[in-house]
């Protein structure tokens, strides 16, 4: 059981600890300028895929993080909830 101040990349790494997910990471090159690539994340949890854009790994983590929240909150058991 986790509290439900656990969120983001915390409950990632909880997640990462306890039960079975897929993550993957692809990087969208932009041929016009330099140094400003998006990223997809693609998040598989509970039978269900997140997929988001973000200007870096961690930024489209935390996004993915933030969608998929109330489906792993449900999946899991929460204090507070």
């Amino acid at each position: 059981m986790i509290s439900n101040r656990c969120q983001g990349l915390n409950l990632l790494n909880h997640l990462k600890q306890k039960y079975e997910y897929k993550l993957e990471y692809e990087e969208i090159i932009n041929k016009y300028h330099k140094n400003r690539d998006d990223w997809i994340v693609k998040l598989e949890f509970n039978n269900k895929v997140y997929e988001v854009i973000g200007n870096s790994k961690k930024i489209a983590l935390e996004k993915i993080m933030d969608t998929a929240i109330d489906d792993i909150y449900s999946f899991i058991k929460v204090k507070g909830n």
